[in-house]
């Protein structure tokens, strides 16, 4: 009976986040193999999922840094960026951008839509994309046009990283009391402030998908 108590204990502690690993952004390296013009960076093709192997929303997640080349535009300071191909991507469809919020680091993302020649057609921001639960997302909508986006760069967005993405909630616990042969368990909760600094590295996610018709909303 003891036995059992203790290993009844020990899984209460695990439960109440003792056993939890800390996470920490891996930040990209912009000291080494700088090219000064995108058309000399390796991209990364985006493609549509095969039908029924969609990911779910918590898969298909990486760090930045994995992804990151070094970039250093005519006259300014190297920067981490990540190319991402259109080539088998039709339009309409959509892609969506997402990173996970973690008090370890969250990337402060933003977006450039290019075109074939490489010039900007939009840019997002980091205060474009917003917060869904546990992530921050951002939604971008390619149409058919005579002037068709052909890549996507990722980047860190300079005026966030640096801030704190603060959120307040409640954080529960539990504590085992032993009464001899009977164990009760104590719940208790409080309120906490959980503080996620923006960062230049973090985990992303981009995905796309196809639409069916253009899509006029959030171009």
């Amino acid at each position: 009976m003891r036995l059992f108590a203790l290993a009844t204990v020990a899984a209460v502690l695990l439960l109440s986040g003792c056993s939890a690993v800390n996470y920490k952004a891996a930040m990209p390296d912009v000291s080494v193999n700088c090219v000064d013009t995108l058309a000399g960076m390796p991209g990364t093709p985006l493609r549509f999922p095969v039908e029924g192997e969609e990911p779910d929303e918590y898969e298909g997640y990486v760090e930045f840094a994995q992804l990151a080349h070094c970039y250093r535009p005519a006259g300014g300071a190297a920067m981490p960026v990540a190319l991402y191909k259109l080539e088998s991507i039709t339009p309409p469809a959509e892609v969506k951008v997402s990173v996970q919020l973690s008090t370890g680091g969250t990337f402060a993302a933003a977006l450039d839509v290019l075109d074939a020649d490489m010039r900007p057609l939009r840019r997002y921001g980091f205060d474009a994309f917003v917060r869904r639960g546990s992530t921050y997302a951002l939604d971008v909508f390619l149409n058919p046009s005579d002037h068709a986006p052909a890549y996507l760069l990722l980047m860190p967005d300079a005026a966030h990283v640096g801030r704190k993405d603060v959120a307040v909630g409640s954080q529960g616990s539990a504590a085992p009391i032993l009464a001899g042969p009977v164990i009760f368990t104590y719940m208790s909760s409080v309120e906490v402030q959980t503080e996620n600094p923006l960062l230049q590295g973090g985990k992303v996610r981009v995905v796309a998908r196809p639409h069916r018709t253009a899509i006029t909303a959030g171009k």
